[in-house]
């Protein structure tokens, strides 16, 4: 689908019986027009032809900041085109009004009713920032069409102890404990993100910890005489390839994950009757073994 075409002007309304205009952004695509108020008033001294005119202070914010604003908002407009052409929707210069107000306009209490959008946000910029290739973009997707699916009407509020319980008794019903763990983790990352952007994230989700128990992978086992082919091999040409021959083989004996046993020290080691016992905290579990 070919990017839409659109035009953005900023212009002034008419004053006000107090002499004050509005700065709005009239948006122009496919024979229609919308126009977006920037929250931005002054007296039309302070404005020359496009921006805040330089020198000028508005309700105490310099010029600059004003005008970088007026960017940052021309800048959601283009995104919301491009999201359009990207996903293949339909230009809606009304949906286009309503997500501009509410990221630049409406209060924290409509925003906690725009979850979905929110997250969908999220999932957009943060896979472009941390180059999410397109199966796990999917994933985070599917996680949001879940909730969606779960109820409609998710909000911040949301997310209490019987809320989480009822959804994961819903995606028991198509899935195992081990995805419905990663589901949980997504949902964990955004609500954290969130919750540091100021949204009202009920609190009671940071509480919840359900306990889902999976299932254990089958555990394949050496015979002894492999054990036994493998430390006669003959390595000392490669010292490398001999300490992970001899790295693999106490692992074998001892049970322990690499990244533990790369911090095994002297002192994890004790002499007793039959010889020795090692004694560590492990690094994952955080168990001492």
């Amino acid at each position: 689908m070919a990017h839409p075409k659109y035009n953005i002007k900023r212009s002034l309304t008419p004053p006000s019986k107090k002499g004050v205009c509005s700065v709005r952004l009239r948006v122009t695509s496919q024979s229609r027009r919308v126009d977006l108020h920037t929250g931005i008033t002054l007296s039309p001294k302070r404005w020359s032809k496009d921006r805040v005119k330089q020198g000028c202070v508005v309700n105490g914010l310099e010029y600059n900041v004003l005008n970088d604003l007026l960017r940052e908002q021309e800048d959601f407009i283009a995104s919301y085109f491009r999201n359009c052409a990207i996903r293949k929707d339909q230009i809606n210069l009304e949906e286009l009004k309503k997500q501009f107000n509410f990221a630049f306009k409406e209060s924290s209490e409509v925003r906690s009713e725009e979850f979905f959008y929110v997250m969908q946000s999220y999932i957009d910029d943060t896979g472009k920032t941390k180059s999410w290739s397109d199966k796990y973009r999917d994933e985070w997707v599917r996680v949001m069409d879940s909730l969606r699916a779960f109820k409609s009407t998710t909000n911040w509020n949301s997310f209490t102890e019987p809320f989480m319980n009822d959804y994961l008794k819903f995606l028991s019903q198509s899935m195992l404990n081990e995805k419905i763990k990663k589901n949980l983790e997504k949902i964990r990352e955004f609500l954290n993100w969130a919750r540091l952007k100021k949204y009202p994230v009920n609190d009671d989700f940071f509480l919840y910890k359900p306990k889902l128990q999976t299932s254990r992978i089958a555990v394949r086992y050496l015979k002894v005489e492999e054990i036994v082919k493998m430390l006669s091999l003959e390595v000392a040409h490669s010292p490398v390839l001999e300490q992970t021959r001899d790295f693999f083989i106490f692992q074998c004996f001892s049970g322990l994950r690499y990244s533990d046993l790369r911090r095994l020290k002297k002192d994890n080691i004790t002499p007793c009757a039959d010889g020795y016992y090692l004694e560590i905290l492990t690094k994952k579990d955080t168990d001492v073994v």
